[in-house]
């Protein structure tokens, strides 16, 4: 038998081929990432990668958008955006083999990143000891949105310790400098407390006091 082709048809085909290419074009830009997720995936809805793979390859590869699947990350590293127009995107899920959006879920990041040192200006100012959760350092256009982010608060994200040059450590939840045009959007962002710096040093002896004046003259009561 043979099939007849007529022109809706043909219009059929060819609306199913455009949508079917606009949706690869509009994966190509993204990468998923999970709590389970595993460094050798691809970043696909189905093979999912770790948080810290989607953060090493979305600039490489230029897959800026990380989907966040839903769930709870732990990591013992700042998040760095080194880029412009990254988008870290949480409260997402996988349904019938598409990802999409979902509300009433959370994607929880606890960060207990390593302490640094450096000027407390970015340039030459005194030497600070700090910890930072997520950095944007002369990047612009990006975008950070549904997620809560514990930093040095206590359980899995650890606590901040120690001092340098005996000042205490602080904690920055987000340390942005030179950035311009970012969004922050339905976010919770929990910081912990900065260590307390060393007791300071004893004050110096105080000076020897004046010699007392001369008393006055003994008499006898009657």
């Amino acid at each position: 038998m043979r099939t007849k082709i007529t022109p809706l048809t043909s219009l059929c085909c060819l609306l199913l081929w455009l949508v079917f290419m606009d949706t690869s074009r509009a994966q190509c830009d993204v990468i998923y990432a999970s709590p389970t997720g595993l460094s050798t995936n691809d970043g696909s809805e189905a093979n999912p990668v770790d948080l810290p793979t989607a953060l090493a390859q979305a600039c490489p590869q230029n897959r800026p958008h990380i989907r966040l699947l839903s769930g709870t990350y732990t990591i013992n590293q700042k998040i760095v955006i080194d880029c412009d127009d990254i988008i870290l995107d949480g409260n997402w899920e996988v349904f019938l083999g598409q990802g999409r959006k979902n509300s009433n879920l959370t994607t929880t990041i606890n960060i207990n990143s390593a302490a640094e040192s450096g000027p407390y200006d970015g340039l030459s100012g005194t030497t600070v000891g700090y910890y930072i959760g997520v950095e944007a350092i002369g990047q612009n256009d990006f975008i950070i949105q549904d997620l809560v982010f514990n930093v040095k608060n206590g359980g899995a994200s650890g606590t901040a310790s120690g001092t340098m040059s005996n000042r205490g450590r602080s904690v920055y939840g987000f340390y942005f400098r030179n950035a311009t045009g970012w969004h922050v959007e339905r976010c919770d962002l929990r910081v912990g407390a900065g260590s307390t710096g060393a007791p300071g040093a004893t004050g110096a002896t105080g000076l020897t006091g004046s010699r007392g004046s001369n008393g006055s003259g003994a008499r006898c009561d009657t």
